[in-house]
């Protein structure tokens, strides 16, 4: 047995926080030699040694930098506790690295947080220590002062699978910079504490209310802004994110949000490039989630909606555009609820080659689906809305064609002034479909407002 497993031994012996030995200081490097067990994983895995944690409550003053060819595994009961201002677990610069089934506690969340609190589990970080093959399995992660519980940062293949992050001050998961092929399946994040605390990252003050249940995003640095690509978020569920963004994405490529839950958020599905420096969004899918809106009106946010997916157009810079955006089999109730802007169940604006498709929206605080600025090749087919407080679907200025609108119903909306139906387009190649029959819009339509003229639809033919 190595001399860092039988310390480990010695400390479980104690009570909480009564363990302060050099072996959980991890101040050299990890030097865990295989044994019986380790042999037997490496046959199957490549993995060479490996650090069994065992029961009792464990105080890391420093963090454990895992080593290449490495699993950590703790034993039922096992606790690690994080000191002020550290994290427990860094993977920095190695390869074919196992985490597994440990519970890892932080210095209690927050309504804000500051750069010097790591995130409490670490994979890779912007000085170029880029990890690859890394497994995370069965992580509990609660009372996130730093960034993140789980940060993933300029990492390849990284799988992370039943991770619970329970109580964060600013970001549950986050998947950043230039990291490639990486999946997040059957997780939990909940219970954001940020509020309205403004935040300091990297000596940058931020205003408060930002919280993130799961973030993908670039990094910027030295005045250049790398983003991940390949990423599959699935099977992961959000609750309790009032402030912001349950899902969160600005800037990236092959970006997958399949079968998550948003429940009691803010904004379930924020994937939008809405500031310079953020980078386009591209070949983006979201399908088959649940979001459940809040009511509670809480943090600093002027507005609130479901599924938000574009680009961005600043005055001083040209504009950027989504592009290759399927939104399909979505379930949206109760959005867009509160704040003094009640967006839509689903928004799309600067973008390019979209389809919705087959979602159904209920009960919601503002428009459908919403079109704003900027569309461009767009399809909208088979989906559903029922109870909208504002218009059914909108298609606003600046749509360009091909625009097609198919088999859509929007069973009720209210208000005096709103429309199951409102184009704000002029555009030339504007095609409606209801049935079997085919309609064209050839002029400028505005069937909102009391003195609107009915639409008149010309046949194609």
């Amino acid at each position: 047995m190595n001399s860092i497993m039988k310390a480990f031994l010695v400390c479980a012996v104690g009570t909480l926080v009564s363990c302060r030995n050099p072996a959980l200081d991890f101040g050299s490097p990890n030097t865990a030699t295989s044994d019986s067990a380790g042999g037997s994983i490496a046959r199957q895995t490549g993995i060479t040694s490996e650090l069994v944690i065992p029961t009792g409550q464990h105080v890391v003053t420093r963090p454990l930098a895992l080593e290449s060819n490495q699993r950590v595994r703790c034993e039922r009961g096992a606790t690690l506790i994080a000191s002020a201002g550290i994290g427990v677990f860094h993977v920095l610069g190695k390869q074919n690295v196992v985490i597994e089934d440990c519970r890892i506690v932080g210095q209690g969340a927050r309504d804000g947080y500051s750069s010097p609190d790591e995130s409490l589990v670490v994979v890779g970080d912007f000085n170029g220590q880029k990890s690859q093959r890394v497994w995370l399995s069965n992580l509990s992660i609660a009372e996130v002062r730093g960034q993140a519980g789980l940060k993933i940062f300029n990492s390849d293949d990284v799988f992370a699978q039943n991770i619970l992050v329970d109580r964060y001050s600013y970001a549950g998961v986050q998947i950043l910079g230039q990291s490639n092929n990486v999946t997040l399946s059957e997780s939990y994040v909940r219970h954001s504490l940020a509020r309205s605390a403004p935040h300091n990252y990297m000596g940058v003050p931020a205003p408060g209310g930002y919280a993130y249940g799961v973030q993908v995003s670039g990094h910027r640095f030295q005045n250049s802004v790398a983003f991940p690509d390949n990423v599959v978020v699935s099977g992961t569920v959000c609750m309790d994110n009032r402030t912001w963004d349950c899902f969160d994405a600005h800037g990236g490529t092959n970006l997958q949000f399949l079968g998550n839950s948003a429940i009691d958020s803010l904004k379930c599905f924020d994937l939008n490039s809405s500031e310079t420096g953020d980078g386009p969004l591209k070949y983006v899918r979201v399908a088959g989630n649940t979001c459940v809106g809040t009511e509670v009106n809480v943090g600093p946010s002027s507005y609130s909606e479901g599924i938000l997916v574009g680009g961005y157009n600043e005055t001083a810079e040209p504009m950027v555009e989504a592009e290759y955006i399927l939104i399909e089999n979505n379930y949206i109730e109760n959005a867009a609820k509160v704040k003094a802007t009640k967006r839509a169940g689903i928004n799309v604006q600067y973008a390019k080659n979209i389809v919705v498709r087959n979602n159904t929206l209920v009960d919601l605080g503002g428009m459908g689906i919403s079109f704003a600025s900027s569309v461009r090749n767009l399809a909208v087919t088979g989906n559903n809305i029922y109870d909208a407080a504002a218009v059914g679907i909108y298609l606003g200025p600046g749509a360009s064609e091909p625009v097609n609108f198919d088999g859509n119903t929007v069973h009720s909306y209210s208000g005096s002034t709103h429309t199951g139906l409102s184009i704000h387009a002029d555009n030339e190649d504007l095609v409606l479909r209801h049935g079997s029959e085919r309609y064209c819009v050839r002029t400028p339509i505005r069937d909102g407002g009391a003195d609107a003229s009915p639409i008149n639809l010309l046949s194609c033919d």
